[in-house]
């Protein structure tokens, strides 16, 4: 999975709820995320962005 997904749609992919998963962004994740250029108020990430979520959060891909 390395294309441009929406919050949003990772979430439901992911299976956690909206407040565990901005949690994960905004907390556990952002010092990573923030060096990829990660803003708290994006609504689109970006394929690299994906790519670490997907391997942190174990996300299968279907």
């Amino acid at each position: 999975m390395s294309r441009l997904i929406s919050k949003k749609e990772l979430r439901i992919r992911s299976g956690l709820s909206e407040t565990t998963f901005r949690k994960y962004l905004n907390v556990r994740y952002f010092s990573e995320l923030s060096a990829m250029g990660y803003r708290k108020t994006q609504k689109i990430f970006s394929p690299e962005q994906t790519r670490f979520l997907v391997d942190k959060l174990v996300i299968i891909d279907e």
